[in-house]
């Protein structure tokens, strides 16, 4: 496995600060890890960025090298205090104040991955609906999108769409859909993840942080319901996974999350059985089925469309199509209409 290093020696900050931006680039693939320096609002970034584009250099020129830089990632980095050069800052009425310049050590290391670990999730093959993807480079403030590697579902027939805020990362990621032999299915764009419509998807795949999936969350809700989301390592909070899955052997972002858009179905509804009251929080559903002075609680949960609950001993399961469901029950039909 290849690996390489890179120092940048007395740069004029204190290494605690270096370290917090540090901090976010550690265990990242270079890219991505580029792309998180290239938005962080902290100006020893830049110097850090030096620093990591030296040590990808070094690993590019060792023997054994596969070629790949997408295979890089930061596997260590790290910042040592330097000096510090005590200084005199002036003050009024004939004052004046000791400070200290403070320097630090910068270095990262990066290593060659020994295998690539790759997972999609994908419509059925032939599928000509599109997958939209709205992968992000995991950069601390900007939603920024393209997965650097096109995904499997390419291969198998769907159609794939990057979106992706940082322009280089749109070029490397229409490299590598050609380099994949995957162009004409795969392709990528520069925009605003907030600004565009993804209404069409059939499958969402993210890797953004919680605060950008939390501001995107209210859109996603709106979108069909049965669409899936996929999220590398972050989650929406409150709106819990309906499955989760790892991957073994890895050491980082092993972590997918699944979620299914669940239909709206919050409020009243008349059925032949009572008057079904629902309280919806996202895929769970709670409430109360009345019928004349009977009142019965009820307990479910939504898959897509798909809708599932209990009231009493009673089970009921049936599809929701906009403002009317139809179903069974204990092999009976039922069917309800949203109340007014």
């Amino acid at each position: 496995m290849i690996q390489a290093v890179a120092t940048a020696r007395y740069i004029r900050t204190s290494a605690q600060k270096a370290g917090l931006v540090l901090d976010l680039i550690r265990g990242k693939d270079v890219n991505r890890a580029l792309a998180t320096l290239q938005f962080a609002r902290k100006s020893v970034a830049s110097d850090i960025a030096k620093v990591l584009r030296s040590a990808i250099a070094n690993a590019q020129h060792k023997d054994g090298f596969s070629g790949d830089v997408d295979r890089l990632y930061v596997s260590a980095c790290f910042a040592n205090q330097g000096p510090s050069q005590k200084r005199i800052r002036p003050a009024p009425m004939g004052r004046a104040f000791r400070v200290l310049k403070r320097t630090a050590h910068l270095t990262v290391h990066v290593a060659e991955r020994p295998t690539q670990i790759a997972q999609a999730v994908t419509p059925e093959a032939g599928s000509k609906e599109p997958v939209q993807s709205t992968a992000g480079a995991g950069g601390p403030k900007r939603p920024r999108g393209a997965k650097p590697k096109p995904r499997p579902g390419a291969k198998r027939g769907a159609k794939a769409l990057g979106i992706e805020y940082n322009p280089e990362m749109v070029e490397l990621s229409k490299r590598n859909a050609a380099k994949e032999g995957v162009s004409d299915k795969a392709s990528f764009m520069k925009a605003d993840l907030f600004e565009t419509d993804f209404s069409q998807a059939q499958v969402i795949t993210m890797f953004l942080l919680p605060s950008i999936n939390m501001k995107l969350r209210p859109k996603i809700l709106n979108l069909k319901p049965g669409t899936r989301i996929v999220s590398n390592t972050f989650d929406m909070e409150d709106w819990k996974p309906d499955e989760d899955g790892t991957v073994e052997n890895c050491t980082n972002w092993c972590t997918a999350h699944l979620w299914i858009v669940p239909a709206k179905v919050d409020g009243t509804w008349k059925t032949g059985q009572g008057d079904l009251t629902i309280k919806q929080s996202f895929q769970n559903i709670t409430g109360t089925l009345k019928n004349g002075s009977v009142v019965t609680p009820i307990n479910g949960k939504l898959h897509g469309s798909q809708i599932t609950f209990t009231a009493g001993s009673s089970q009921y399961t049936g599809n929701v199509n906009g403002n009317s469901i139809d179903g069974t029950s204990g092999g009976a039909k039922w069917t309800a209409t949203r109340g007014k």
